[in-house]
C-alpha cells in the first residue's frame, strides 16, 4: 500500500476523496490506480485514493 496521507477536508475535492480523480493532479481521463488510503481530519475512517498512471509510476505526492 502507498503512503497514508493526512489531509484537511478543505484541501480535498469530493472527486479525489471518492477515488474518481487522481489524488495528486485531479485527472479523471487517465487510468486510475489504487494508491492507498487517506486519513482526513474530522473523519474516523480512511478513504481509498487513486492516482493516474503518471503519478502512480513516479510516486509523487501532492
Amino acid at each position: 500500500m502507498a503512503d497514508l496521507v493526512v489531509a484537511d477536508i478543505a484541501d480535498v475535492s469530493v472527486a479525489r476523496l471518492h477515488g474518481h480523480a487522481c489524488w495528486d493532479c485531479g485527472a479523471v481521463d487517465d487510468e486510475l490506480i489504487s494508491a492507498g488510503e487517506a486519513i482526513v481530519a474530522g473523519f474516523s475512517v480512511p478513504w481509498p485514493i487513486v492516482k493516474c498512471s503518471r503519478h502512480a509510476e513516479s510516486g509523487s505526492g501532492r
